[in-house]
């Protein structure tokens, strides 16, 4: 029994599948959970259901087919950022902007000057300092770690980025 709750939150089963919430609103779209709405509009699922899920994906996520997954961002805005990869003089800083922040992480559209997408290729860049422009998101460097990468165009590449180091303070 994963929980002693008749009515678990979206949050709560996105964690029991390793998953994003917003996953879980993207599975009730497509039929894959079938919740229970509050007066609030939001989404309860009950325990018996997601247990029974569980047990009949081995605790992975509800298989979807590829068409199924989200293939854009939720929402695009440019939120301007400088992207430097490598330490003190060896480094390079690139034009970036953010172009869509989840629960995990974000979305950068990186303009790749200097061979940006060879580096990613290669193995040879797993994390990169985001650094503040006059009106960006960030009041402190951030560094995060490098999970995908994509060649968008002839100059730019699009990673995804996990937050999860401790930022420190310009």
């Amino acid at each position: 029994m994963i929980s002693p709750k008749t009515y678990l939150k979206s949050a709560e089963v996105a964690e029991l599948f390793d998953v994003n919430p917003s996953t879980i609103s993207l599975w009730v779209k497509k039929g894959r959970l079938k919740p229970h709405k509050t007066l609030g509009g939001n989404f309860r699922f009950r325990t018996s259901d997601i247990e029974k899920l569980l047990g009949e994906q081995g605790g992975s996520e509800p298989k979807l087919d590829t068409v199924e997954r989200r293939r854009e961002p939720r929402f695009t805005f440019a939120c301007p950022v400088l992207v430097r990869v490598g330490q003190a003089a060896f480094s390079f800083t690139y034009n970036a902007f953010i172009q869509d922040i989840s629960g995990h992480g974000l979305r950068l559209v990186v303009f790749d000057t200097n061979g940006l997408a060879e580096k990613l290729q290669s193995g040879g860049v797993t994390d990169l300092t985001l650094l503040n422009l006059p009106d960006g998101l960030f009041k402190e460097v951030v560094v995060g770690h490098v999970e995908h990468f994509e060649k968008v165009g002839e100059r730019e590449v699009a990673v995804g980025v996990s937050l999860d180091r401790t930022p420190r303070h310009l």
